[in-house]
């Protein structure tokens, strides 16, 4: 009848049947009927299966060497076991010319693929081989389903062509969406899942996973894969941050954020205050992964952050884990540094892989690209690349014969060898698409002008290295290169480096600005750098340098920074309280023009803040208000009355706003059905227009009506300058160029409440 889903799924029921009890009232139970029934059902069923061992498509777990025979007493493999077959034998079909090798191997990934799945692309762990079934409901990224996952991505790269990666791609869609949880600690892990509960566990195995999604996303162009990477290396990371050897365990434990249920070892508990996770296993094998992982995220983002981490890993594999005749070999606690020693083994991986990526991490003579276009056999785990990993021989010369310039000391002809390497890369016909093309030597010019940026900023040539990171921005710029981790990271770095002195850095960060508003189509460039460049400014003291990053970043963070330097500013004013207002609007209202609510809340919050602590007299009573889909923990919904009228009307304001915020939602744009939120909003500003005479100079006013406009569809008449200048200009007077050093920007005007 070949009905083979039905016996399919018979063979799992019976599988998962306990014939050892009856579940019958009557106990006794029938010799004969037990013995046509179930066993010879079960018979049956065996011999109607046909299970030869030609017929298998899932592979025995191992095999009897002796005998040349699969090793039936063990009926169980796993993901990993079955799935991470395929590069090997695809290698050798090429290789050998038996194609039966790669076919073989192919079976397996499409059963794997087309088969039960846990979750969208994640098939169960454990598989039974002797019925070829996948019944397990244990869905994880550590040990026994690791490389399965690994596979599936790198076998593609290998190839060149699209069979597996379509099953990665839906698999880490799964996992971000069903398995993603974010620690107490802020730290990001992929949990395991068991019959549809996830166990919040992480271990060495898994943390692989960063490096495979920051490959994946880099690879697929993935901007929310890569972060996700990112994110995972980082918590892995953190585990070794947290131990006496500098070496993170087997296995742990965290708290994933709002949970309900959740209990931490007695013994593990002065551990857990301290890091964040507890220890479900303290021992190590000299596992690869985590420095596996650092490495991609060093070579993707170019923040040296991740190479020093993957130096001070190898300094406590030295001073912990290395034996006085040389060799290496694990440890039963990493939170110990005297505890013994696992075994007299040292595995071969510990060459093949964890030396191998510490090494990759600090060779300059290695190409991501290059090692990520192709992957071959040998030592399986690590894949090395088939062709020598380096760049042309005729530029490796170049750039080695740069830096002992630079090493040297003549810093004049380092700049100038850059410079003209650069160039030269530049000036060759770029690719096949367009002019501008951003191909490989564009990619190569980029990687060497941030080279010789980075060290001569190092070596304090600010001047010269300034003008390579300028260089570098421009290339981006006529490329069309986004503005992507990798390229924020370096941006930072260069930054940082320029110091405080002088207009140098000035002139990074404004054309860094200038760079990404043409690649985003975002007129005021990219938020996250904006908010970088605003909090660094910011602990400089210089708020007037930081005050247009930050607004322009909208985010919660960079409000509260903007609300801490305006704060500061109105202590000084001469006015006193009559001025606070005013300062509390400069953010507030830029805030809300740019329909940053959140981010206005935040800011007024953290102003209230800091001048209800300094002042509590100011305070006359605290309103909690409804709830919204725009509150968060850092601004709680509550309304301060304060004996400022200004800030009342402040605060009034911004929840009028969201309230026509939400109203332009599901109302027409002719404004009809925004009743509520514009009579709100009416009403507001005609009582507090008498109470706060500011409120009417003519800027303020404009403000107010592209509020009005905005969020309450009120149209006005309008001006042509540009308003958020305006207002800044108005309320303080101008202050553009002035440093925190040289004073607050002056305030004009009389009584301002």
């Amino acid at each position: 009848m070949n009905l083979s889903t039905h016996y399919d799924q018979a063979l799992v029921h019976v599988k998962n049947t306990s014939f050892a009890t009856s579940r019958s009232d009557d106990p006794i139970v029938s010799v004969f009927e037990s013995t046509i029934r179930y066993i010879g059902g079960m018979l049956s069923a065996y011999e109607l299966g046909g299970m030869r061992d030609e017929d298998v498509t899932i592979p025995w777990q191992q095999v009897d060497s002796k005998n040349r025979q699969p090793n039936r007493d063990n009926a169980e493999t796993t993901l990993a076991d079955a799935g991470s077959l395929i590069i090997e034998m695809g290698r050798l079909s090429i290789y050998s010319g038996d194609q039966r090798y790669v076919q073989l191997a192919t079976k397996t990934m499409m059963a794997l693929r087309e088969g039960p799945q846990v979750l969208p692309g994640m098939p169960g762990l454990r598989i039974d081989v002797a019925h070829q079934i996948q019944n397990d409901t244990l869905v994880t990224w550590g040990g026994g389903s690791d490389s399965y996952f690994e596979y599936l991505l790198k076998d593609d790269l290998l190839t060149g062509q699209q069979v597996y990666s379509d099953a990665w791609n839906i698999a880490v869609e799964s996992s971000l969406r069903v398995l993603r949880e974010t620690s107490t600690r802020g730290n990001v892990y992929l949990a395991d899942m068991y019959k549809g509960r996830l166990s919040s566990q992480a271990s060495h195995l898994k943390s692989f996973a960063g490096g495979n999604l920051i490959l994946g996303g880099r690879h697929f162009a993935n901007e929310t894969i890569f972060q996700a990477g990112l994110d995972l290396t980082r918590a892995s990371w953190q585990s070794y941050n947290s131990t006496a050897t500098g070496i993170g365990p087997e296995s742990y434990s965290y708290v994933p954020q709002n949970a309900h249920n959740s209990s931490v070892p007695a013994d593990q508990k002065d551990f857990f205050e301290a890091h964040g996770i507890a220890m479900l296993a303290a021992d190590y094998y000299l596992r690869p992964e985590t420095i596996e992982s650092l490495f991609y995220a060093w070579r993707t983002t170019g923040d040296t952050l991740y190479q020093d981490q993957v130096w001070e890993i190898f300094l406590s594999l030295e001073a912990h884990y290395r034996t006085p005749a040389g060799a290496f070999f694990g440890r039963i606690d990493v939170n110990d540094v005297d505890s013994p020693l696992l075994d007299d083994t040292q595995e071969s991986f510990f060459f093949a892989e964890t030396l191998l990526y510490t090494y990759l991490t600090f060779s300059d003579d290695v190409s991501l690209d290059e090692w990520t276009q192709g992957w071959c056999g040998g030592d399986t785990s690590q894949h090395e690349h088939h062709r020598q990993a380096m760049p042309a021989p005729s530029l490796e010369r170049t750039l080695r014969s740069i830096r002992t310039l630079l090493e040297s000391g003549d810093f004049y002809a380092a700049h100038q060898k850059y410079r003209t390497s650069a160039a030269r890369l530049l000036k060759g016909p770029v690719g096949k698409g367009a002019p501008g093309h951003w191909d490989g030597p564009a990619q190569q010019a980029a990687d060497i002008l941030f080279e010789g940026s980075r060290g001569l900023l190092e070596k304090g040539e600010i001047g010269s290295g300034t003008d390579l990171g300028l260089y570098l921005l421009e290339v981006w710029s006529t490329r069309s290169v986004p503005c992507t981790d990798a390229e924020r990271g370096k941006v930072k770095q260069l930054v940082a480096l320029a110091g405080s002195s002088g207009t140098w850095r000035k002139s990074l960060m404004d054309t860094a600005i200038s760079w990404t508003a043409k690649v985003s189509g975002s007129p005021s460039g990219d938020a996250k750098l904006h908010e970088a460049f605003g909090q660094a400014l910011a602990n400089e003291q210089d708020y007037v340098a930081a005050e247009p990053h930050l607004l322009a970043s909208g985010s919660s963070d960079a409000a509260k920074t903007l609300a801490v330097g305006l704060y500061a500013w109105s202590i000084n004013d001469p006015t006193g309280n009559q001025g606070v207002g005013r300062y509390a609007a400069r953010g507030v209202l830029s805030l809300l023009e740019a329909s940053f609510i959140e981010a206005a809340r935040s800011f007024l919050a953290q102003f209230l803040a800091l001048l209800l602590r300094a002042q509590p007299d100011l305070r006359l009573q605290a309103m909690p208000l409804k709830g919204d889909s725009f509150s968060d923990t850092s601004s709680p919904d509550e309304f301060i009355l304060t004996k400022i009228p200004s800030l009342n009307f402040l605060q009034l304001a911004i929840r009028t706003c969201q309230i026509g915020a939400g109203e332009a939602l599901i109302a027409p744009p002719s404004g009809a059905g925004r009743g509520m939120g514009r009579a709100a909003w009416q009403a507001l500003v005609g009582r507090y227009e008498r109470e706060v005479p500011w409120l009417r100079l003519p800027d303020v006013a404009e403000s107010r009506a592209h509020l009005a406009e905005l969020y309450f569809g009120i149209a006005p008449p309008r001006k042509g300058n540009d308003m958020l200048s305006g207002l800044m200009s108005s309320l303080f007077g101008g202050g553009s160029g002035q440093s925190a050093s040289a004073g607050r920007p002056a305030v004009t005007g009389g009584s301002l409440d």
